[in-house]
């Protein structure tokens, strides 16, 4: 493996990001799991839309019934016309899923915006059942698409840089001072659960930092990430 290569892995790695986009056997294996699969791919305005398989067969059910009620007012022959309707409720079930995917990713931004934290599983599962009782949505672009996928990407490049040691301890140090900055270290952040760790070199400055109920909303404003609490190890 040629050095850019090795680059270009490193860089999925660091990001946990992974190549099922680009990969036929990695798209399969995630099928073969049987709860998530790949959707798309067939033409440049139709790129691959990872989605959970409970979802495709409620959404394919959904608009192959409403399909086949339209054509049943056309024909007795419905058996005989199904095949021929098929690539079409592919492309319909795709529009509404790429939709779903596409307002959930926007709710997903102002939430977080609005409360300085992600949505649980649970918010995210109830925001998810909200947008599924809307009326079927229009086409969703393929650049719309891409630019999902990429805001997605340049957020964990931003996570990942902010996580960095050195930002780490220089965030540290601008929020408690330089003399609490030198007997205490800002080990890591777990940005999803909104932890920040930290080592203390001395137990009278631990319970003195400790003590500032500020210090969490402090520290998350100069990270840029939603901080609820603050471990002492």
């Amino acid at each position: 493996m040629d050095r850019e290569k090795k680059r270009e892995w490193a860089t999925y790695f660091k990001l946990h990001l992974d190549r099922q986009l680009k990969s036929r056997a990695k798209r399969q294996a995630v099928a073969d799991r049987g709860v998530q699969l790949f959707i798309g791919g067939a033409s440049p305005s139709m790129p691959f839309l990872k989605v959970s398989k409970s979802s495709y067969v409620k959404t394919w059910r959904s608009v192959a019934n409403e399909l086949v009620a339209r054509l049943a007012e056309q024909t007795d022959r419905v058996e005989d016309c199904f095949n021929l309707l098929r690539p079409r409720i592919e492309r319909e079930t795709y529009a509404r899923l790429a939709a779903l995917t596409v307002n959930l990713s926007e709710l997903d931004r102002q939430f977080a915006k609005r409360h300085g934290r992600p949505m649980t599983a649970r918010e995210r599962e109830l925001y998810v059942n909200a947008l599924k009782q809307q009326p079927p949505a229009a086409t969703v672009s393929a650049a719309s698409l891409r630019k999902l996928w990429l805001n997605s990407v340049v957020g964990k490049i931003r996570r990942a840089q902010s996580e960095r040691p050195d930002n780490l301890q220089k965030a540290w140090a601008s929020v408690v001072g330089s003399e609490a900055a030198m007997e205490t270290l800002l080990t890591r952040v777990d940005a999803l659960k909104g932890i920040a760790y930290c080592h203390s070199l001395s137990s009278a400055r631990r319970h003195a930092l400790q003590r500032n109920p500020a210090l969490p909303a402090l520290l998350g404003r100069q990270l840029k990430l939603p901080i609820k609490k603050i471990v002492f190890r």
